[in-house]
């Protein structure tokens, strides 16, 4: 329900105090990905990357700024503050990851570093892959 993901967001990041009214009417709360690395001790402060995802090649530019960070401080008391991600499933040409770099203020992840792991394959999957990719191409637009 709404305000669900701040509780979990604040529980997993042992948040002293949460607050899900700052978000009223967001089902998500503008995150679609928290990523966060839990150390042994179990202690408070771990890292946090608070993220958007856009799948839409003509309104992934509104959802840029998201998540709002000084938003998510009002509604959890984070222990350390998280950063922000924002993915893109195309690939950004340099002008427009720079600019959209400039309006998440934090990580942007587009199809060239999503891949980017995909560099180092068995051959017989590398083969799939490409051939997929080069099919792919011809159907995802690259976005500017």
């Amino acid at each position: 329900g709404k305000g669900a993901i701040v509780k979990i967001i604040a529980d997993k990041a042992k948040a002293r105090h949460h607050d899900a009214s700052v978000f009223p009417h967001a089902n998500d709360a503008q995150v679609d990905i928290a990523v966060l690395r839990p150390f042994s001790d179990s202690r408070a402060g771990i890292p946090m990357l608070l993220g958007q995802c856009a799948t839409g090649a003509t309104d992934w530019r509104d959802k840029s700024a998201r998540p709002n960070i000084d938003r998510w401080t009002l509604a959890v008391q984070f222990p350390a503050t998280p950063s922000k991600f924002f993915a893109v499933p195309f690939a950004l040409d340099d002008r427009t990851f720079f600019e959209t770099i400039s309006e998440c203020r934090g990580l942007v992840l587009d199809r060239i570093r999503i891949c980017e792991p995909l560099v180092e394959l068995e051959p017989a999957l590398e083969a799939k892959v490409v051939s997929w990719l080069n099919e792919a191409q011809k159907v995802i637009p690259l976005a500017a």
